[in-house]
């Protein structure tokens, strides 16, 4: 992806990452029930009130109490009660009960709620800055760094998926642990799913991510696990995060295994360079655990045990450089 630096863009400097958040979870709620008491703004101890007043005197954000915008906020037998004060009829739905009162009754003549809707100008910074709510509670990055990122770019329709892309990009260059990346995968992956996108990149990345994890699982096992039987069962773990998805794959879509496996090859492959034999072995372990197969064994997969075998010697060889 080309990304191109933007200092001249529309963004709006007078906000910061946390204002905008609190934007976004306020628009449309009724004053007095704001949101205040989730765990990133208790530990971030964020200002809810102040920034909320922030918000309106930089006319991002507007306290209105009328019938168009007011009503929706009552309950029906509050709707009723009001209904009942001036001999109307109680019968209906809540949009006929609503409609019935804006029909009848003067607006000025009733209280109504009163309800944060953001201005035009706030609506206009709401949709540009979708990121900050996917972002703000992540694991794998700071809403302060995601907004940074995001507002830096230009002519980026996703800064969602341009964000995941720059952290893996990130990633690599310093040789961060197979973990940190199958995580920042897994996110994107997930962010894939509700947005509908293409099936054939899901696929792509989850089994990347997957590969990953396993891949990652071999180290570990070749360190904590002597015997064979542990071994197996300590990797089969590694596929849990996506099992679901695959067993759909094979159970649903009816691909074949054969099919399967050279879209996992040819999916890792479109990352990094791999090896067939390895890849095919990591399916067969993946369908051992779908199909239940228990009689599996390292013998089943010799380019797995040759992995594990090497990181062993590795291992001794290190250990005993340094016995001293």
């Amino acid at each position: 992806m080309d990304v191109k630096d933007d200092n001249n863009n529309n963004y709006h400097y007078d906000l910061n990452a946390n204002d905008i958040l609190i934007l976004h979870l306020n628009k449309n709620r009724e004053v007095g029930k704001e949101v205040k008491n989730h765990f990133y703004l208790l530990e971030n101890q964020i200002n809810v009130d102040e920034i909320l007043n922030k918000l309106i005197n930089l006319d991002y954000l507007d306290i209105k109490s009328n019938f168009d915008v007011s009503l929706f906020y009552l309950k029906v037998p509050e709707l009723k009660e009001i209904l009942r004060e001036y001999k109307l009829k109680l019968s209906g739905n809540k949009p006929e009960l609503i409609e019935r009162i804006k029909t009848n009754i003067d607006e000025n003549a009733i209280k109504l709620p009163q309800v944060y809707v953001p201005t035009s100008k706030g609506n206009k910074i709401i949709g540009e800055t979708e990121y900050i709510l996917h972002f703000y509670n992540s694991p794998i990055i700071s809403l302060g760094s995601a907004h940074k990122m995001a507002k830096e770019v230009l002519n980026i329709d996703d800064k969602i998926e341009y964000i995941y892309f720059y952290l893996l990009q990130q990633n690599q260059k310093s040789n961060n642990s197979d973990h940190r990346t199958a995580n920042i995968i897994n996110s994107l992956v997930l962010y894939y799913k509700k947005t509908n996108k293409d099936k054939d990149v899901i696929r792509k990345y989850t089994n990347y991510a997957t590969y990953l994890s396993v891949t990652q699982g071999i180290h570990s096992a070749a360190f904590l696990y002597s015997s064979e039987e542990n071994i197996i069962d300590r990797l089969f773990i590694y596929f849990n995060y996506h099992l679901e998805y695959y067993e759909n794959m094979l159970f649903i879509d009816n691909v074949s295994r054969r099919l399967f496996k050279n879209l996992f090859y040819e999916d890792i492959k479109s990352f990094e360079d791999t090896d067939k034999n390895f890849c095919d072995e990591i399916c067969e372990l993946l369908f051992a655990q779908i199909y239940n197969n228990r009689n599996i064994t390292l013998n089943n997969l010799p380019t797995i045990n040759y992995v594990l075998e090497k990181i062993k010697k590795e291992n001794e060889i290190r250990m005993t450089k340094y016995d001293f």
